[in-house]
C-alpha cells in the first residue's frame, strides 16, 4: 500500500506540474498578442460592407504586426463576429466578444441598429467600441465606451439638403427610406434642413431592408405628384431597385442618397439605371490627401482593386484604436477607452478625426456620383 501510495503521489505531482506548465504555455502564447474584436455583416443583406471592412482591418493589422507590433512587440490578433446586419445577431456577437476578457476593443458595427444593440454590451463590460459605419444620431452620447469615426446623419442629412437645394436646385422632393435606425433619423434630418432652406417635401414613405423589392406602386404615385427629386436614405440593394423601377415607370428625376449607397454593388445591381445617382460618402480613392493616396496604392497591391469607403473607414478605426492602446501603455479596456476619448486630429486616410465629448467625429462628407458606370467625385 505504501508503494502504491507513493506512486499515486508521484502521479498526482506530475499531473499538477503538467497542468502548470500547460497553463504557463498558454499564457505565454497569449501574452505576446493583443486581441481586438470586429463585429460586422459578413453574410446577409449587408455582406458587401462587412467584407470591405474586413479588407481594411486586415491591411491595418498586417502593417502594425510587420512593423514590430505594439507594447513590447505584441502582435495584434483579430476575432471576427458576423452580425448579419441584424440587431439580434449583433447582440449575440457582442455578448461573445465582450465576455471574452482577452478582447480589448471592438471595431464595429456597420449598421446603426447593430451598433445600438452592441452598445448595451460594450457599456456593460466597459470595453471600447469604435464604429466605422454607423451614422444614426441615436448613437450620439449613448455610452462613454462608444465612439465612431463615421460622420453622423445629422451632418450628412444637412449636407445632402444643401446639395439638393443649392446645387441641384430641386424644390419638390420625395423621400423613400429604409425603416431602420439609419433610415428613419436620416430622413428626419434631411426633411428638417430641406424645409428650412425652402424646398417642399411632397411625400415620405418607408420600406423594409432586405425584403421590400417592389417599388412600382409608390413610384407611380410619385410620378403623379410632379416631384423633381427622390431621396433614398438606405442601402445599395434597394436603391438599385428604386432606380430601375423608376426608369421602367418613366420617372426620370435625380435620385440622391446617403452613404449607404456607396458601394460598387450599386453599379453592379443597377446597371445603366443608376447612372447619375448621387450620394454622400466619407472617402473616395480619388482623394488628393497624401495619406489616402499611400493607402490606395497599398490596397491595390494587396487586393488588386480600389478601396471603397468602408475599407478606408475600418482601416482608420483599427489604427485609431491601436494608437490609443500605445498611448495607454497597457492592454486595459478602461485605459484604452480613456485614450480614445483624447483622440484629436488623427491623420487618417479619411481625413483628420477628432472625437468630441460624446464620441462623435465631425468631418466634411464627400459628394459622389455614378458616371459612365463608375463612382466618382461629383463635379
Amino acid at each position: 500500500m505504501k508503494s502504491l501510495s507513493s506512486k499515486f503521489k508521484i502521479f498526482v505531482s506530475v499531473l499538477i506540474l503538467t497542468s502548470i506548465l500547460g497553463f504557463q504555455s498558454v499564457y505565454a502564447q497569449n501574452a505576446d498578442k493583443i486581441i481586438i474584436g470586429v463585429s460586422a455583416p459578413m453574410t446577409g443583406a449587408g455582406a458587401q460592407y462587412g467584407l470591405a471592412a474586413k479588407q481594411g482591418v486586415e491591411m491595418a493589422i498586417e502593417e502594425v504586426n510587420s512593423a514590430g507590433g505594439i507594447l513590447d512587440k505584441k502582435n495584434i490578433e483579430i476575432i471576427y463576429a458576423d452580425d448579419k446586419a441584424d440587431p439580434k445577431e449583433a447582440s449575440l456577437a457582442a455578448s461573445k466578444l465582450c465576455s471574452n476578457k482577452k478582447v480589448m476593443a471592438i471595431i464595429g458595427n456597420y449598421n446603426s441598429s447593430c451598433t445600438l444593440a452592441t452598445a448595451n454590451y460594450t457599456n456593460k463590460y466597459k470595453i471600447p467600441q469604435v464604429s466605422f459605419g454607423s451614422s444614426s444620431p441615436k448613437i450620439t452620447g449613448i455610452s462613454p465606451y462608444v465612439f465612431r469615426n463615421m460622420i453622423s446623419d445629422k451632418f450628412q442629412g444637412e449636407a445632402l439638403a444643401n446639395f439638393v437645394f443649392n446645387t441641384l436646385k430641386k424644390k419638390k422632393v420625395v423621400i423613400l427610406h429604409e425603416n431602420t435606425d439609419y433610415g428613419v433619423p436620416f430622413a428626419e434630418m434631411f426633411k428638417t434642413k430641406c424645409e428650412a432652406l425652402g424646398s417642399k417635401i411632397l411625400f415620405i414613405d418607408k420600406y423594409n431592408l432586405g425584403s421590400t423589392i417592389d417599388f412600382s406602386g409608390v413610384l407611380t404615385k410619385i410620378k403623379g405628384m410632379g416631384a423633381d427629386c427622390i431621396i433614398v436614405p438606405g442601402l445599395y440593394r434597394e436603391a438599385s431597385l428604386i432606380a430601375k423601377q423608376a426608369k421602367e415607370a418613366g420617372l426620370d428625376i435625380p435620385i440622391v442618397g446617403g452613404d449607404g449607397l456607396f458601394s460598387d454593388k450599386l453599379v453592379e445591381l443597377g446597371g445603366p439605371a443608376v447612372e447619375g445617382v448621387t450620394f454622400v460618402g466619407p472617402f473616395h480613392h480619388e482623394s488628393t490627401n497624401p495619406v489616402a493616396q499611400k493607402f490606395v496604392e497599398k490596397f491595390k497591391q494587396k487586393y488588386n482593386a480600389l478601396p471603397d469607403a468602408w475599407s478606408a473607414q475600418a482601416y482608420d478605426a483599427v489604427k485609431i484604436v491601436i494608437e490609443a492602446i500605445n498611448r495607454a501603455g497597457k492592454a486595459d479596456r478602461t485605459a484604452i477607452r480613456d485614450e480614445l476619448a483624447k483622440t484629436k486630429d488623427f491623420d487618417g486616410v479619411t481625413g483628420k478625426t477628432t472625437f468630441d465629448d460624446k464620441g462623435d467625429c465631425i468631418k466634411d462628407p464627400v459628394i459622389l456620383t455614378i458616371k459612365n458606370g463608375k463612382i466618382v467625385q461629383y463635379k
